[in-house]
């Protein structure tokens, strides 16, 4: 799980924070949810007690305003699926996991890659030192490439370093 600078950043968005677990949301959907606690700095995992309360580890008995939410891989990639199944509704063919794994595979392949790499990175991905670098994209884990591309398919948001920042076009 990425609890890096760069993610902690990325997800302290309201596109992010806005979906986030409140004290209304079911908490048995949210347990093991990972949480920036700013004023403490550091990590907190959301779990329940037997009473079923919310109980975060740390020194928090409730959710605790200002805490960010850090989603995981699996929650990004449970984000996406509503557009695929979207999607799949014009094909018979797909159910809404393939989609997803067609649609982020399609986003990596290239009729060009790059110095006999295997992929070329969309441009939502590419590193910015891609032509002087063997990196090809600029995210150092798969929470930040799966959210990056949650950002771009669902709000036409790239990553630039330091804020999402509006695309003006989605080329689907």
């Amino acid at each position: 799980m990425d609890t890096s600078e760069q993610y902690i950043k990325m997800s302290d968005c309201p596109e992010i924070q806005g979906l986030s677990p409140n004290e209304d949301s079911d908490m048995k959907e949210w347990e093991g949810s990972v949480f920036w606690l700013p004023d403490e700095d550091k990590i907190a995992f959301l779990h329940t007690d037997n009473d079923t309360r919310w109980v975060m580890i740390g020194s928090y008995s409730a959710l605790k305003e200002g805490c960010i939410w850090l989603p995981r891989q699996d929650q990004l990639q449970d984000m996406v699926l509503p557009i695929c199944e979207a999607r799949v509704e014009k094909r018979e063919y797909a159910d809404a996991f393939s989609e997803l794994v067609e649609i982020f595979w399609d986003a990596f392949a290239s009729k060009e890659p790059y110095e006999g790499a295997s992929f070329y990175p969309p441009e939502w991905a590419k590193s910015d030192d891609f032509l002087s670098s063997k990196r090809l994209i600029k995210f150092t884990s798969m929470e930040q490439l799966w959210f990056a591309f949650y950002m771009f398919e669902s709000h036409n948001k790239v990553w630039d370093k330091d804020k999402w920042e509006d695309i003006k076009y989605h080329p689907t």
